[in-house]
This record gives structure tokens, C-alpha cells and sequence, in this order.
């Protein structure tokens, strides 16, 4: 199963112990509530410093999962190398095997 698209944010300042997209997050009660969150609820209860990293994560998963994607496709070198198998092997890490 794939996870929320990115990009995920901190909550509205008065929610600022929160993370939210912009995609609907049906398995959450109120994730619908994007008035109070400022977007669609994926978290809460969260210490804001903790909601900054998890966002910051998050986000950085996506982009690297991405980049890695590309870099297998562009570089024919990195093919059957170590460097190519450990790209392989943490994009599969990272996406739970997911495509």
C-alpha cells in the first residue's frame, strides 16, 4: 500500500502539533476537518519539533526514492554494480517494494 502523497506540512498554527496534506486521508476520522488542520489530517499530538521532522522526512523520501529511480535509468553504468544494487535494495527498503 502506498502511503499520503507528499508534500506533507505542519498543521495550521493553532494546530501547529499536527502533520497534513493535500490528499485525503479516508482511514483517518477527521482528516476531512481541513478548516481546523489546515489540510487533510495525517497526524496529531505531535511535538511541534518532531511534526518539522517528520514532515521533513517524509518529504525527503519521496525526493530521494525519485532521484534514485532516475539515476538507475539514466546511468547504464550503474547497472549490475554495487552502487546499482544498493540503489535497488534501498529503493525497495523505502517503498516497502512498492512501484
Amino acid at each position: 500500500m502506498q502511503h499520503t502523497k507528499t508534500p506533507w506540512r505542519v498543521g495550521a498554527p493553532t494546530q501547529m502539533g499536527s502533520v497534513v496534506a493535500d490528499e485525503p486521508v479516508p482511514e483517518i476520522g477527521g482528516s476531512d476537518a481541513v478548516f481546523y488542520y489546515g489540510g487533510h489530517l495525517i497526524a496529531e499530538s505531535i511535538a511541534p519539533r518532531n511534526a518539522e521532522f517528520i514532515v521533513r522526512a517524509c518529504n525527503a523520501h519521496d525526493q530521494l526514492v525519485s532521484a534514485a529511480r532516475q539515476a538507475l535509468l539514466e546511468c547504464c553504468d550503474l547497472m549490475a554494480t554495487p552502487a546499482g544494487d544498493a540503489l535497488e535494495a534501498a529503493i525497495a527498503n523505502a517503498t516497502g517494494g512498492v512501484q
